[in-house]
């Protein structure tokens, strides 16, 4: 690809682009088959909260429709890294293909840590935050089918897709886009960054922007470290040297 014309990169990247939207549009389809199991397992975690209500006659079908949403992301995140993948693969060195290659799984399952997490743990806080002020007014809670999970999708997508940082910045790091010591140079801005996110996919309740934040944090602080031992086998291999400033990389 190295050697292919503007439009030839482009016909490559229009040919991974309609890929990966197949992919997603096939694990929809699968999503929406067992949308069914997934929703009653989601509405199994609600008995205390009382019935469920639907307020409009689409909000049954939008639900199982963000559900195979929901589904068809988690499948096609490591499918479409894949593709992304081969299209700058030819760019890249063998050594950087394979360990590249290699942490296309992690994906997935760094995105299903952070569903889980905001399921289990930020999403309950959440309910019981707001069901405070509900006591408080002394009215009758009548839940939204629709409004339910689209809070609770709200919380989770967001989260999930946070989850993703090491693999990025693993993958930057690769590049040579960027490098440990810029993410070291941007550790008070991301973290300052990381609390805005928190505090925006969050109530505002201190005890759980604080729940969200510090394993939002340690992900940045992993992001680092994956990013120092790309960064220190890629001077090992004299792909990257060292001037007098340490802050000062130069790419070979």
């Amino acid at each position: 690809m190295t050697n292919m014309t503007l439009e030839g990169h482009l016909s490559e990247l229009r040919k991974r682009i309609i890929y990966i939207t197949l992919f997603f549009v096939l694990s929809f389809v699968i999503g929406f088959l067992v949308s069914d199991n997934i929703v009653q397992f989601l509405k199994g975690d609600i008995d205390g909260l009382g019935s469920l209500n639907v307020f409009n006659p689409s909000s049954a079908i939008m639900i199982y429709m963000k559900v195979s949403f929901l589904f068809s992301l988690v499948l096609t995140l490591p499918f479409a890294i894949y593709q992304l993948w081969k299209f700058f693969s030819p760019g890249l060195t063998e050594r950087e293909r394979k360990t590249i290659f290699m942490y296309i799984p992690i994906a997935p399952i760094l995105l299903m840590m952070g569903v889980l997490f905001a399921y289990y743990v930020v999403f309950p806080m959440m309910i019981k935050f707001m069901l405070k002020f509900t006591d408080l007014l002394g009215v009758n809670e009548v839940f939204g089918l629709s409004e339910y999970f689209t809070l609770m999708f709200n919380i989770v997508l967001p989260v999930g897709l946070l989850f993703e940082l090491p693999v990025l910045i693993f993958i930057l790091t690769h590049l040579q886009i960027i490098t440990p010591n810029t993410l070291k140079k941007i550790r008070k801005y991301a973290y300052l960054i990381l609390v805005i996110v928190a505090s925006l996919i969050t109530p505002p309740d201190l005890v759980t922007n604080i729940l969200v934040s510090i394993p939002l944090f340690l992900l940045f602080e992993l992001s680092i470290i994956f990013s120092e031992l790309v960064f220190k086998k890629q001077i090992e291999n004299n792909e990257i040297y060292y001037q007098e400033d340490p802050n000062k990389q130069k790419t070979l």
